[in-house]
């Protein structure tokens, strides 16, 4: 688990069990990339649902993006930005994870920090892999952020 953010932790995949330590950690929300029936069995994603209902409850989110699949990323950013839009306002401490939270969930992570936190894109590659020197966002996707308007490369 690592922090990128004041707000923010990605790590790899986590089981029913792992909730309390993630509360430990001042972990309120988590946010899944996992596939259900892909990455994760239904039944153990349910336990994990099951595990952040006890108090004190932490809140589970799940948009699930395909792995090793940089366009599905790019098509669902939106919906885990607007998810994580909501827990950040909520004011949620969140856990982003994908299987291993090497390529998912740091790329996630940098869409939040260059699109929402508005960061140029250079400082939230570096935050990032100061935080998570294994972290590899997908170069596809960091080439779509460097393409979008205000993304802040050029400073």
């Amino acid at each position: 688990m690592k922090r990128v953010s004041q707000e923010l932790f990605v790590g790899p995949g986590i089981w029913a069990p792992d909730v309390a330590r993630l509360r430990r950690a001042g972990i309120s929300a988590i946010l899944s990339l996992q596939e259900p029936g892909a990455d994760i069995l239904p039944a153990a994603q349910a336990a994990i649902r099951g595990a952040c209902a006890a108090p004190p409850a932490i809140a589970y989110r799940n948009v699930a993006i395909r792995d090793y699949d940089p366009r599905d990323l790019i098509d669902k950013l939106p919906a885990a930005l607007d998810a994580l839009r909501r827990l950040d306002a909520d004011g949620h401490c969140t856990y982003v994870h994908c299987c291993e939270g090497v390529n998912r969930a740091p790329s996630v992570a940098l869409g939040f920090l260059v699109l929402v936190r508005a960061l140029a894109i250079e400082e939230a590659l570096a935050r990032l892999r100061a935080a998570h020197p294994d972290a590899r966002p997908y170069d596809e996707f960091v080439a779509w952020l460097r393409a979008q308007p205000g993304d802040g490369a050029a400073s």
